[in-house]
């Protein structure tokens, strides 16, 4: 991986989330798709305009056997409100200058505790000022080199299932 994956990889693995879902929204080449896929233990979840979904899912069976068991492509038309349950993918990737889902959405869908949505390629201020009109609390916002990423923290009044003080 060049810099930046390698520093996009390293985050994920140090965070504990290789394992698990990971959202990908605005990868329409499926460059990360299939860094994610071969790097990690990653099941991935990409959303793309219906127009570019046909040719991704081309492009990624010719170049990976893991498309359809790992990487799984979805055409939206609609990016406001997703088929999605709240709380389900560890990783989030906006790529893109301006990804296509709004960035509350993208919160909606990030795990608790320790889940990371990182914005590849947004300039720094605008994914600051984005995650403040979506009201993403400031305590979970981290820069990462030079982009912005949120590292969500446990929901309020939710109890620790890692901890080691045992249950009744």
């Amino acid at each position: 991986p060049s810099g930046g994956e390698a520093e996009i990889l390293e985050g994920i693995q140090r965070a504990g989330m290789a394992q698990g879902f990971a959202f990908l929204a605005g990868d329409t080449d499926g460059r990360w798709a299939r860094i994610l896929a071969t790097q990690t233990g990653l099941r991935i979840i990409s959303v793309v305009p219906r127009r570019e979904a046909e040719l991704l899912r081309q492009n990624l069976l010719s170049a990976t056997t893991l498309y359809g068991s790992r990487i799984h492509i979805l055409p939206m038309k609609d990016f406001t409100q997703l088929p999605f349950a709240q709380y389900f993918a560890g990783v989030i990737l906006a790529v893109g200058e301006e990804p296509p889902v709004p960035v509350r959405e993208l919160y909606r869908l990030l795990r608790p505790a320790g889940g990371r949505l990182v914005f590849l390629d947004m300039d720094p201020e605008k994914a600051l000022a984005a995650l403040g009109e979506a009201e993403i609390p400031d305590e979970e916002t981290r820069s990462m080199g030079s982009r912005i990423l949120v590292a969500r923290n446990r929901l309020k009044g939710a109890w620790d299932w890692d901890s080691k003080q045992p249950g009744d």
